[in-house]
């Protein structure tokens, strides 16, 4: 894979990697070589799994108490707890909904 760099001496922080054959801009701060960039862009994954995200929905004039929380689920008990203690939390007599997505990562 091509990578070409554009390095700013006084700003570093403007640096910017070109990668592919298309050569897409892709933003890297403070890198200053092309391993740099090659460590920062195709470093192995942190974390490996189900990651999931409950997004809760109220109707109407209530939107504002809209949220959505993210993270990671090893097992599905510890889903259906998750879900257990945002329930406990959602505003009585509004008629909220919750809405779970989830990816496998990895």
């Amino acid at each position: 894979m091509r990578i070409t760099l554009e390095r700013h001496a006084y700003a570093p922080e403007l640096n910017k990697a070109y990668v592919g054959p298309t050569a897409t801009p892709v933003p890297a701060p403070g890198c200053t070589s092309i391993a740099q960039v090659r460590e920062k862009l195709f470093s192995p994954l942190r974390r490996r799994g189900r990651h999931v995200i409950l997004s809760t929905n109220y109707p109407g004039d209530k939107a504002s108490l809209n949220r959505q929380h993210a993270g990671f689920c090893n097992d599905l008990p510890s889903l259906a707890n998750a879900m257990k203690a945002l329930r406990t939390k959602l505003a009585p007599g509004y008629g909220a909904s919750i809405k779970v997505s989830s990816r496998l990562i990895g």
